[in-house]
Parts: structure tokens; C-alpha cells; sequence
């Protein structure tokens, strides 16, 4: 994660540059305005979709997990004393 977003952080300024240098001086506020625009839009997006996946596949796991672990003896000696679970 920290890759990718070391990776991802250094080419926004790159690509904040190339979007200017691509419009006449008149418009540089303008194009890069709309470059932040959609690159915060992205964003939102992404985090949506994310999250969405995320909490529809949580439930189904952690009812999964719970299946397969609540039987275990290790389970049951958890829930006497968690101090002692391993």
C-alpha cells in the first residue's frame, strides 16, 4: 500500500504539469482546476467502490470464520480467559 501510494503521489504533480504545459497560459487556472476536479472525483469513486465491496464481503466472512472457529476448543478457552488464548 505504501508502494502504490508513493508511486501514485509522486505522478500527480507530473500529471498536474503536463496539464498545464498542455494549455495556453489563459487557461492554466481553468485546466488545472479540472484536473484536480477529476482526479477528487476519482477518488470518491474508488473509496465508494472500495467500500462497497468491503462491506458486502465482510458479514459473509466473519459468519464463515465464526463457523469454522466457534466449535474449537481453542475458541471456548479464549472466551475464559483471553489472556491465555494463543
Amino acid at each position: 500500500m505504501a508502494f502504490f501510494g508513493f508511486g501514485l503521489g509522486s505522478n500527480m504533480r507530473l500529471l498536474t504539469l503536463a496539464v498545464q504545459n498542455a494549455v495556453s497560459p489563459r487557461m492554466i487556472g481553468v485546466a488545472t482546476a479540472s484536473a484536480t476536479f477529476t482526479r477528487q472525483m476519482g477518488g470518491t469513486i474508488g473509496t465508494a467502490v472500495f467500500l462497497s465491496l468491503l462491506c458486502a464481503q465482510a458479514p459473509l466472512r466473519i459468519g464463515e470464520s465464526m463457523r469454522q472457529l466457534a466449535p474449537t476448543a481453542a475458541f471456548h478457552n479464549a472466551l475464559q480467559d483471553p489472556a491465555n488464548s494463543d
